[in-house]
């Protein structure tokens, strides 16, 4: 009969040491390895945007450029390396111009690109009354973006001094809305009263201060048509979507009962602005609901996510090169 060995004090005291150099070993390989909180997904990584929350994000498809829009002071960022590094779009600010009533050093709300290689930015301040539409023509490359309208240069073209409320971009323009006036330019026109396309507050049928809020440009080298989600000064259920041919407005009212349009997007790469997507308070209820038309606002699809959405579209962007499938 075999004797049975019991492992000895000195053996349960090397055992035990191997096995916390083991946990030891692991924890730190572990807190080595990971990025930041665990998800069922995999790690998740701050990329590096700082200052505030990103409202927004846009890719410059020639020089393959990340831009994002943050709510904070530094207003915009870039990355060159996908998302390594991030650098200020705007290392020198446009304060220095009318003694401060002027500037684009606020937050940045909307970011938007064209295959041409424009970059165009909507920034505001949180606190106090400065905003402005700011573009590249360059790709947004060093010291290349300028001011293309702001509350004090609309002043000086119509005596009138209002935020700016909404931007849209198309490869040929870049609209951008100032309360009731829709103002566009380019990289060839002047500035000048041609700048100022129209104004809503004097439609004989509008409500009263009217107010431009998402602006969506088809890709006709006219600029028209333009889509507009307007509503009054005050918000509330009075809200229209608007389609402007350059010369008439036309009231888009197949909309479904009880809605108020809050965001317009449009598929950059087609001439008649035919494929819209439109985020709605449905009331009452005050729901967020998403539609989809693909004739120019005649008939709409309600593509609202199953369960619903507590957030309006914030953005819809598309790859050229999946043009051809959409």
């Amino acid at each position: 009969m075999k004797k049975k060995h019991n492992p000895s004090c000195l053996q349960l005291h090397r055992l035990f040491a191997l096995l916390i150099f083991l946990s030891l070993h692991l924890m730190i390989s572990g807190s080595l390895k990971a990025q930041g909180p665990m998800s069922f997904i995999g790690d998740r990584e701050n990329i590096g945007l700082y200052g505030g929350p990103a409202d927004d994000l846009a890719f410059v498809y020639p020089n393959q450029r990340l831009f994002g829009a943050v709510n904070s002071a530094g207003v915009l960022f870039y990355s060159d390396d996908l998302c390594t590094s991030w650098t200020p779009a705007f290392p020198i600010d446009s304060m220095e111009f009318q003694l401060g009533m002027r500037g684009w050093g606020g937050s940045a709300r909307r970011v938007v690109t064209n295959i041409r290689g424009w970059v165009a930015v909507q920034t505001e301040f949180p606190e106090g009354d400065l905003s402005a539409s700011v573009v590249s023509y360059n790709m947004g490359s060093s010291n290349s973006f300028h001011t293309a309208m702001d509350p004090w240069l609309l002043k000086q073209l119509t005596g009138h001094y209002h935020q700016v409320t909404a931007t849209g971009l198309s490869e040929h323009f870049l609209y951008t809305a100032l309360g009731p006036f829709l103002t566009r330019t380019n990289d060839t026109l002047p500035f000048g009263p041609q700048q100022v396309v129209a104004r809503v507050d004097t439609l004989p049928w509008i409500f009263p201060e009217p107010v431009i809020r998402s602006i969506a440009v088809a890709n006709h080298p006219s600029g028209f048509p333009v889509f507009l989600c307007v509503e009054p000064m005050s918000g509330g259920t009075d809200g229209l979507l608007l389609k402007y041919d350059g010369t008439v407005f036309t009231d888009i009212t197949s909309l479904p009962v009880g809605s108020t349009p809050v965001k317009i997007f449009t598929h950059p790469g087609q001439i008649t602005g035919d494929t819209l997507f439109l985020s709605i308070n449905q009331f009452p209820g005050n729901m967020i609901q998403v539609y989809r038309s693909l004739n120019g606002g005649m008939l709409w699809v309600d593509i609202t996510p199953v369960g619903g959405t507590d957030y309006h579209l914030a953005d819809a962007d598309f790859s050229p090169d999946w043009q051809t499938m959409m």
